[in-house]
């Protein structure tokens, strides 16, 4: 122990055998963040309901298909991976949807999943463009285990896109500056 100025150093015994700071007493010492909530110090914008008439947008939805598989991978398993995947297939439809806001279909795949569990040949049918490029690459990506007997597993599915129930949502307008009309963007 190094000694203190004006003083001994203590001993290692009177070091630990002190009692340990109240909780919270170092953060800024009047136990904030401990302790019950106080209705009165409750921002109001926090206890303010939802505006009426307020609906959040309705969303894209992609649905994958249950798959087939032929060979010694359960088509449980491949159905697992594909849909741990599902958030980079929904990425897809919705970057499609920038450029094409109609778009809605299905899109069948058909790949070989090698003796390593990595995807080799994809085919896939129906939507075609920057949706097929990027969820074929998505497909490539992920990586299966590997079949039980070692052998190549052939395997399908089929993503179905589809609108929210009300359409395409409208374009939205920028606010109109002052004299002027408001400008889709």
């Amino acid at each position: 122990m190094t000694a203190v100025p004006g003083g001994e150093a203590p001993t290692p015994s009177a070091v630990f055998s002190a009692a340990p700071p109240r909780a919270g007493a170092w953060l800024g010492g009047a136990m904030q963040g401990w302790g019950p909530i106080d209705p009165s110090r409750v921002p109001v914008a926090a206890a303010r309901p939802a505006r009426r008439g307020v609906r959040p947008a309705p969303v894209a939805q992609v649905r994958i298909g249950d798959p087939t598989s032929e060979g010694s991978l359960p088509r449980g398993i491949v159905r697992r991976y594909l849909r741990r995947n599902h958030a980079r297939f929904e990425y897809c439809y919705h970057r499609a949807l920038l450029g094409t806001p109609t778009l809605a279909g299905d899109l069948t795949f058909t790949f070989v999943i090698d003796s390593f569990g990595r995807v080799g040949t994809v085919e896939e049918s129906g939507l075609g463009g920057d949706l097929a490029q990027c969820a074929r690459a998505v497909l490539e990506w992920i990586e299966f285990p590997a079949p039980l007997d070692g052998r190549a597993v052939r395997a399908r599915f089929t993503l179905g896109m589809a609108q929210p129930a009300g359409g395409p949502p409208p374009p939205r307008r920028r606010p109109a500056a002052r004299g002027r009309a408001a400008v889709p963007t």
